[in-house]
């Protein structure tokens, strides 16, 4: 398990890499899952989610259970040039 929480990114997707296999997770689940085999596909071209899928119990357990709010960006502030400040626009 993990001691602090992950920050959250705009399409937020976690990793769990147990030997010789890949978990991905995008959004907690909702927005799908990958599952590789990496020993017989060490490229990640064959998703065996929908025939491994009883593999995803254990590799979630190792995935954060609560993100950090979302941050705002760069792109979210505006330079105040009068008083020199970074501020929310």
């Amino acid at each position: 398990p993990m001691p602090t929480p992950m920050k959250r990114s705009a399409c937020p997707a976690s990793g769990y890499v147990p030997k010789d296999w890949r978990y991905i997770s995008y959004d907690e689940g909702r927005k799908g899952e990958e599952l590789y085999d990496t020993r017989s596909d060490p490229n990640e071209w064959n998703n065996l989610i929908s025939t491994h899928g009883e593999f995803t119990k254990q590799f979630k357990a190792w995935l954060p259970k609560h993100y950090l709010e979302e941050v705002p960006t760069k792109r979210a502030y505006h330079f105040d040039s009068e008083k020199y400040k970074w501020r929310l626009k």
